[in-house]
């Protein structure tokens, strides 16, 4: 039997270290804020196709899911890229339509979906666990 070889590859980003002190001084914002912000939302998603985006179909998502010009590049270039598969766009998009609704934004922007490509790698398992 001969030797196997394995290679593995992992990707590390540096942390800057913060301070206690610096932790307690960041102002963010308050729960009753993010409250409001998600009703708002969530008031918004009722308005324009009567459920929460996460509820959309692909016909609603086509209609309501617009994106600025830079969305459309930054999607394609994700497809290409990352893979993304048709199911995984219409996820993207949906998340990207949450956050541009939070932020009060009609359209969707690249930095919106840029968010939301960034909350799909977050959440998506290592390839070698």
């Amino acid at each position: 039997m001969t030797p196997r070889r394995l290679s593995v590859g992992l990707s590390v980003i540096e942390v800057p270290r913060v301070s206690l002190k610096e932790l307690k001084s960041t102002a963010g914002e308050s729960s009753e804020t993010v409250a409001r912000r998600i009703a708002a939302a969530r008031a918004i998603q009722h308005e324009r196709c009567g459920r929460i985006n996460a509820l959309l179909g692909a016909a609603a998502l086509c209609y309501h899911c617009h994106l600025d010009g830079a969305g459309r590049e930054l999607l394609d270039r994700a497809i290409e890229r990352l893979g993304v598969s048709a199911r995984g766009v219409a996820g993207l998009l949906k998340v990207a339509r949450t956050i541009a609704d939070l932020q009060g934004s009609e359209w969707i922007r690249a930095a919106h979906l840029a968010e939301a490509i960034q909350y799909r790698a977050q959440a998506s398992p290592s390839p070698l666990l």
